[in-house]
């Protein structure tokens, strides 16, 4: 089919798997002890913005971690998970993994064999590197947020004084902000994303003359095992939040997108990590930067769209996920007026509308996604869990009308309204209905009023005369509800919704 769209990830945000061409990770600036520091960065620089309108301080108390890198590997081997390659490690720092006799006669040490082939990063000998498995991409730059998994040992030590891989979960530090270890972060500067590298780090250049007891003896040197997982520039970030809005506007786009691309790509991770509450808080950052971006051409308006629309996206999947399908439908709208034939956008408001209960605009929606993705699977799965929710609805909603109305002699379906049903009133609404029929509705109704999650209720035309529908919806005007009779899907409705009641979602 002409336009068809295919290989299309429903369930992953713009970006999620592109952090290899460029849209690198930040989310790893959110670790277990530094989860509320950057929490409290991010709002306090939002909230010293000159056209800042207020913060909100969204603490999240779940801290898991993703899942370890399983790419990262020693000889086929998961690096810092396997036995073989621990107990080579261990071996290494006590001394007793030397294989050549030479080695055995001399009166080095374990780290000073180990340095013999390291290189030299501090020119004196204070932070010595070897890589161990390269990496690609560039080199990591200063004023960066990194994320890490290491091991680090002292010497003549058969354990490790830390490591993350026994916490089960990476690393994440800020570069030139004084928090990390002075050769690591040396270190750290010479990296590239997926590199391997160990390195021998000099007291001085460590915890020094004191140490940290209990763990590290004063003047102790340092084996540190170190991959880089990934790293983002943060300097264009904090260079933003510090801008007057004058500054701003004079802000190239370019500039003014890489920044977006920061924030939205720290949001993917949060995501990944199911951490919706943050990656929503980072969108909507992402979201108001690229609203206030001053455009000055065709161009530039193109290129802010293209990021505008994967930044609407994300939110309207955060959005399902977090279980508010209205705000999904809010900015999946907004993603079609950038791109009216966007699959995602159809689908997601094909997702929310089935949530909302909106079975005719979701069956709309998924259709226009299908038309888009014909042989999409998961469009495909989701048109059916649509069609099956449907007929339960109704086979629940003729069962419960048919209770309801029980022995009112409803059901034929063949009153007309005009003849039947236009002289009916309310006084006569027992006389139509039956006293015990009328109360029932009533009931239902009183228990719509008291529902603040439900807004209106319907029935199938077919199920009543005319003059019975006519006397359902006199009670429920009375009662002080709307109440039409409209076409809606497969067949008539009525309808009858509470006073004053706005759409849960805007209308397209």
């Amino acid at each position: 089919m002409e336009g068809a769209v295919k290989n299309v990830n429903l369930s992953q945000p713009e970006g999620a798997c592109c952090y290899d061409e460029g849209d690198t990770v930040n989310s790893f600036l959110d670790d277990r002890d530094d989860e509320l520091e950057e929490t409290l960065r991010d709002s306090l620089n939002e909230l010293c913005s000159p056209d800042s309108m207020g913060s909100l301080l969204d603490i999240d108390p779940n801290k898991g971690s993703e899942e370890w890198d399983k790419s990262a590997c020693v000889d086929g081997n998961d690096y810092g998970r396997c036995e073989g390659y621990v107990d080579q490690l261990r071996s290494m720092c006590l001394g007793i993994d030397d294989n050549d006799a030479a080695n055995k006669e001399d009166d080095l040490s374990p780290f000073q064999r180990i340095a013999r082939n390291m290189v030299d990063l501090t020119g004196n000998g204070g932070v010595l590197k070897i890589v161990l498995q390269k990496g690609s991409g560039d080199i990591v730059p200063e004023l960066s947020a990194v994320r890490v998994n290491y091991n680090a040992y002292l010497e003549y030590s058969d354990e490790p004084y830390d490591s993350s891989h026994l916490r089960k979960e990476e690393s994440r530090l800020w570069l030139s902000k004084g928090a990390v270890m002075p050769g690591l972060e040396v270190g750290l500067l010479t990296m590239c994303k997926g590199e391997l590298a160990r390195f021998l780090v000099r007291s001085d250049y460590a915890y020094g003359a004191l140490g940290c007891p209990p763990r590290i003896p004063p003047n102790s040197t340092l084996l540190l095992e170190v991959e880089l997982l990934g790293f983002i520039d943060c300097i264009n970030v904090d260079d933003y939040y510090t801008m007057t809005p004058e500054e701003r506007k004079r802000l190239k786009l370019e500039k003014v997108l890489r920044v977006a691309v920061n924030e939205r790509t720290a949001g993917n991770a949060h995501f990944q990590a199911g951490r919706y509450d943050r990656a929503m808080h980072k969108y909507l950052k992402t979201l108001r930067i690229l609203e206030n971006a001053h455009l000055s051409s065709n161009e530039e308006q193109s290129q802010m769209e293209a990021s505008l629309l994967k930044v609407l996206l994300n939110l309207a999947l955060c959005y399902l996920r977090r279980n508010r399908p209205s705000s999904t439908v809010h900015y999946a709208l907004r993603a079609l007026r950038v791109q009216p034939n966007n699959v995602k956008a159809c689908f997601r408001l094909g997702q929310a509308h089935l949530m909302l209960g909106d079975y005719v605009r979701s069956r709309y929606y998924l259709l226009r996604a299908q038309s888009m993705a014909p042989v999409h699977p998961v469009i495909t799965h989701e048109l059916k869990a649509l069609e099956a929710k449907w007929q339960e609805f109704n086979r629940w909603e003729r069962e419960m009308c048919r209770r309801m109305f029980k022995g009112t002699g409803g059901g034929t379906g063949g009153g007309n309204s005009k003849d039947a049903g236009c002289s009916t009133n309310l006084a006569r609404a027992s006389d139509v209905l039956g006293e015990e029929g009328k109360e029932a509705f009533v009931s239902t109704l009183k228990e719509l009023k008291d529902d603040e999650g439900c807004r209106e209720m319907t029935f199938p035309v077919s199920l009543f005369t005319g003059a019975e529908r006519t006397a359902m919806m006199a009670i429920a005007r009375e009662m002080g509800f709307d109440a039409e009779c409209l076409v809606q899907g497969p067949g008539s409705l009525v309808k009858i919704r509470k006073k004053n009641s706005q759409d849960a979602c805007p209308r397209d």
